[in-house]
C-alpha cells in the first residue's frame, strides 16, 4: 500500500485502488477504483425527502442565506449535498459554521 493510499484511509472516508495496465514493460495506463467507506455516524437519522426540508437543513443548520441555498441547490444533488450536511455536522472540532 501506498503512503498516500494509507493516509487518504486513516484522514478521510475514501480510499484507492490502482491498477496498471502495461504494455510489455511500458505502463500505458492507470485504472483507479475510488471506494467510499460511509461511517455509520454519518447517516441520517431520517431522510431529507422534499427540497423544503433541505432548504430548512442548509438554513438552520448551516446557516446559508437564501442566495446562497439556490447556488447550492443548482449546483449540486441532493444526496452530494445531504452527505456533506451530515458530515459537516459530525465533526466534532468545527466551533462556529458561520
Amino acid at each position: 500500500m501506498l503512503s498516500s493510499q494509507k493516509e487518504l484511509k486513516e484522514k478521510t472516508d475514501i480510499s484507492f485502488e490502482f491498477e496498471e495496465i502495461r504494455e510489455s514493460r511500458k505502463v500505458v495506463r492507470l485504472d483507479f477504483k475510488i471506494i467510499t467507506q460511509h461511517k455509520k455516524s454519518l447517516v441520517v437519522s431520517n431522510s431529507l425527502n422534499s427540497n423544503n426540508t433541505l432548504t430548512e437543513q442548509l438554513k438552520t443548520k448551516i446557516f446559508l442565506s437564501d442566495t446562497q441555498i439556490k447556488t447550492v441547490l443548482k449546483q449540486f444533488e441532493t444526496v452530494q449535498i445531504e452527505r456533506n450536511i451530515d458530515y459537516v455536522l459530525a465533526q466534532k472540532n468545527i466551533k462556529n459554521l458561520a
